[in-house]
């Protein structure tokens, strides 16, 4: 069962499986999830460390101007993804709109739950071997802005569709 803290979730439904989830991440020591970027449409994340340690680097919503963002072909209508790595927290250097930004870090131990928040950037690297459980929450505190996120896809969206049928049709 989901720790209490993840609950009510009106999305843990098998028909709403794309958006609730749930993922299992089995990683070995030094991989991770790759780019920051935030889940799709507002929902909260869910994660429980089943083995070993998972290190999250996160930025908040307010820090989106300055991540570096890119469209995801998955979701083409949300600006979702960032080129930043999970080393490229600190390297204001190579990414200077870095220095406006408030990263934070956690070290998730087996055992230990996390609740991230609606829109928060975030990646992972796994310390050691690692199993990882998440869903993706939607409750009262989201539900409008998850609403909001999708409606303001469906132009985008469309879009997308049509431009792939227009280039298939002989």
């Amino acid at each position: 069962h989901d720790p209490a803290e993840f609950r009510p979730n009106w999305a843990n439904h098998r028909w709403f499986d794309r958006l609730s989830g749930p993922e299992l991440f089995i990683g070995q020591n030094g991989s991770g999830f790759g780019c920051f970027h935030q889940d799709h449409a507002s929902v909260h994340i869910g994660f429980v460390q089943l083995r070993g340690e998972k290190e999250f680097a996160l930025f908040p919503p307010g820090d989106s101007p300055y991540l570096y963002r890119w469209v995801g072909r998955h979701f083409p209508y949300q600006l979702r993804n960032s080129w930043l790595q999970f080393d490229d927290v600190d390297n204001v250097e190579k990414f200077p709109l870095l220095a406006h930004t408030h990263p934070r870090r956690i070290l998730l131990k087996a055992g230990q739950a996390l609740l991230l928040p609606a829109d928060w950037w975030h990646t992972t690297r796994n310390h050691g071997d690692c199993v990882s459980y998440s869903i993706r929450i939607v409750n009262s505190s989201n539900i409008g802005r998850v609403v909001q996120r999708h409606l303001e896809g469906i132009p985008r969206l469309l879009k997308c569709r049509n431009t792939k049928l227009a280039s298939s049709t002989p």
